[in-house]
């Protein structure tokens, strides 16, 4: 019997992690409602909110590990959930396998350092960063686990087996894409280019307002946010909020995801599922294996005007 801890009840690899293993299957999560009351003791601060989720998942894994049957023969932990499962995993002779689904915590700290030092008046570059006592429980999932999913290749780790991360293709396919004037913007305005991401420096705001500035035909549209960084990001004349069809590609030319961190980007699969160009850093491409003139060593305003150029 397989035995996955589910601290969120839903997660983007759950279903295609099942299906590409044989049953049976046992699901050990929370009630959703005990979660939902945690987080919203947290508040509405991101900091308060990320420590809150960290906290949970810890909580959740004693709780599992308490509770793990001595039938199981393999678990699946997500990160920061699977340290005491893993533990309690070996007692029984169960393999264990860790979905790192959150950051890389130092690795996180470094790239929003770098981003800080890029962009020194952005605010919000200056938080999350993580306490050594989150390093060391991710450390210590790391060695317990006999396989780590991974979600992107730069994420591997030596003298481990590491998977990709399961995925789902959620987006239009080749066999359902709607005819190409349907997809690409045919108005005067001209191309309209889609940011992945918050529209925060964390996700490449700044680097994504160099382009307008020597692309002045290009529309930039940006996911609704409280948070919107730089401050005047709104103001700029070629920038503006996506709609919601937009935000499904209707009528956007291409996405762009010039992430400074690690982060999750599903928008990019369904763009590239349209045939639509995507232009991304390492860290936010994961596995889809873009073009490498469209792949981003590291977020740089002007390598991605070169490739958004010649992709449009």
């Amino acid at each position: 019997m397989r035995c996955i801890v589910l601290p969120e009840g839903q997660a983007p690899w759950l279903e295609p992690l099942i299906e590409s293993q044989p049953g049976p299957w046992l699901r050990l999560s929370p009630p959703e409602l005990l979660r939902r009351t945690w987080m919203k003791a947290a508040g509405t601060s991101a900091p308060r909110r990320i420590q809150a989720r960290i906290l949970w998942r810890q909580a959740v894994g004693a709780w599992v590990a308490s509770r793990l049957p001595k039938g199981c023969t393999h678990v699946y932990a997500p990160s920061f959930a699977a340290r005491r499962v893993f533990s309690a995993a070996q007692q029984i002779g169960a393999q264990t396998h860790l979905l790192e689904d959150l950051p890389d915590l130092r690795r996180l700290g470094v790239e929003l350092d770098q981003a800080s030092a890029a962009h020194p008046t952005a605010v919000l570059l200056r938080r999350h960063r993580a306490r050594g006592a989150d390093l060391a429980t991710q450390q210590a999932e790391r060695e317990l686990a006999e396989e780590v999913f991974v979600p992107s290749a730069d994420r591997m780790l030596a003298e481990k087996r590491c998977t990709p991360m399961p995925c789902r293709r959620t987006g239009p396919t080749a066999q359902n894409r709607l005819p190409t004037a349907k997809l690409r913007g045919q108005s005067s305005a001209g191309p309209r280019v889609l940011l992945s991401g918050l529209p925060v420096a964390r996700s490449g705001s700044y680097e994504a307002l160099e382009v307008l500035e020597a692309l002045p035909e290009i529309t930039l549209l940006l996911r609704p946010s409280q948070v919107v960084e730089p401050d005047a990001l709104l103001k700029h004349p070629q920038v503006r909020l996506a709609t919601p069809a937009e935000l499904a590609l209707e009528g956007v030319d291409a996405v762009i995801a010039p992430a400074w961190v690690q982060s999750s980007h599903p928008v990019l699969a369904d763009a590239l599922a349209l045939g639509l160009p995507v232009v991304a850093t390492r860290r936010a491409a994961g596995w889809l294996g873009l073009d490498p003139d469209r792949l981003l060593a590291q977020p740089d305003g002007k390598a991605l005007l070169q490739a958004l150029a010649a992709s449009l």
